[in-house]
């Protein structure tokens, strides 16, 4: 890559502080989603969640509808976790060769 390139790619991602920070904090809301995705099952069975900053921010029945609530609140889509509360989620099974 050359610097121009390099300069824009630092522009649109930040640093590697900023980078790391943002990842830190990522991986800390997914695991406070995890620890109360059991309750989520519980009281939100077949709808689609959406979290950040270590809070639920909405649900809906469908995807489609899920994003234009979190649009209205002003949520970047790239900052959400967003999942679908299946309480019987299929089994998959992988072929390691």
């Amino acid at each position: 890559m050359n610097s121009a390139m390099n300069k824009k790619l630092l522009e649109q991602i930040g640093s590697a502080e900023e980078v790391s920070k943002a990842l830190t904090a990522f991986r800390a809301d997914i695991e406070r989603f995890e620890a109360i995705q059991p309750e989520l099952l519980k009281s939100n069975p077949n709808e689609w969640v959406a979290f950040i900053d270590g809070e639920v921010k909405a649900f809906a029945k469908s995807l489609a509808k899920l994003l234009t609530k979190t649009d209205r609140l002003g949520i970047m889509r790239e900052s959400l976790i967003v999942r679908y509360l299946d309480p019987n989620p299929p089994t998959l099974i992988l072929k390691v060769s």
